[in-house]
């Protein structure tokens, strides 16, 4: 967008119709947008952002754009942990959102219920990355100071 030397500070989501090459801007303002995924049933699309626009390692959280109206909402406004990992952000057959992030000195796993944001596997480890199956499962790639990275 600027041509400066820190442009990642300003990236948004698109869309491109893969008949006619048509574009679609979902996204718009300063910050970065990051690690997209499609909800579902197509009606959202997920992507993290920094806290403060300005500075790409401030704490990030997790946004959803409406497809139909580019409505934005902070899904992650009242979680007070960092998200982590590369694609942090799954959904299960359900429609339910997984995300990781860490916990202290840990990191975990963590899935959108009523209340919130609820752990459901916590790592004592970094977690480098994690695959939520359709039916709930869930696959992880962990590593310690003592150990390799691990498919567990």
């Amino acid at each position: 967008y600027t041509g400066e030397i820190n442009d990642y500070h300003k990236a948004d989501i698109w869309t491109v119709d893969l008949r006619d090459g048509a574009t679609r801007q979902l996204t718009e303002g300063p910050g970065g947008k990051f690690h997209p995924v499609w909800s579902p049933d197509s009606q959202r699309v997920l992507f993290a952002q920094s806290l403060d626009p300005a500075i790409s390692y401030s704490q990030a959280n997790l946004y959803a754009v409406s497809i139909s109206d580019l409505r934005v909402v902070n899904l992650t406004a009242d979680f007070p942990h960092d998200l982590v990992g590369w694609h942090g952000v799954w959904f299960d057959e359900a429609g339910r959102v997984f995300i990781s992030a860490a916990l202290g000195t840990t990191t975990a796993i963590f899935r959108r219920g009523e209340t919130g944001f609820e752990p459901v596997v916590e790592v004592d480890a970094p977690l480098h990355s994690f695959h939520i199956a359709p039916d709930g499962g869930i696959a992880y790639v962990a590593s310690s100071p003592a150990d390799v990275p691990a498919l567990l």
